[in-house]
């Protein structure tokens, strides 16, 4: 004798039921969302993250409207700067929800919803390219970076207004030595040719 299934009924799910993430997007979140980005980065500046690039993803993903890319010099500074954009960001009552990553910090993800930010070593990040998967989608200026780079472009023209000075120093020096070897072998010669 087979018996017979009865399936258990399940509670209508009405229309204002909303999914988990939003596909829906207003503006007021991407202008927030926006926000959160230029965070991000200055926080990433903070702690000598380089090639910072922010990339408009909105209307082409659903998971965010900002990728934040950022490199650090090794383990060690990807781990500090993804500690450092976590805990700037969380000041600012901007919770993340969720961190992956660490404590390797070769690429650390650190997802704030409408904002995901992305901490990669040199090696790694051209690895993956997300630079070049997202080559059409706009860049946001970072304001910071280009304030930042100033002092170092900046540098490099002190030091090398100093180099001229030191160069004329060394020639003396290599001038110098360069005629001891020539006085050295006239005196061989002349010790050869009084033999």
């Amino acid at each position: 004798m087979a018996a017979q299934r009865t399936s258990i009924p399940r509670p209508p799910r009405s229309r204002t039921d909303k999914p988990a993430r939003s596909t829906a997007k207003d503006p007021t979140s991407k202008d927030d969302s926006r926000k959160v980005a230029l965070l991000a980065a200055e926080a990433g500046l903070e702690k000598k993250a380089t090639a910072i690039e922010i990339v408009d993803v909105s209307g082409k993903v659903d998971y965010a409207d900002y990728l934040v890319l950022m490199t650090g010099a090794s383990d060690r500074n990807v781990a500090a700067i993804a500690h450092e954009v976590d805990a700037h960001l969380g000041k600012q009552g901007v919770k993340s929800i969720s961190v992956e990553g660490l404590p390797q910090a070769h690429w650390v993800l650190i997802d704030f919803v409408d904002v995901v930010v992305h901490v990669f070593q040199r090696d790694v990040r051209s690895l993956y390219d997300l630079d070049g998967l997202w080559m059409d989608a706009q860049r946001v200026p970072v304001p910071s970076a280009a304030k930042a780079a100033v002092p170092k472009a900046a540098a490099p023209k002190a030091t090398a207004a100093a180099k001229p000075a030191a160069k004329p120093a060394a020639s003396k020096v290599s001038a110098s030595k360069s005629a001891t070897p020539k006085t050295a072998a006239s005196k061989s010669k002349a010790t050869r040719g009084s033999d």
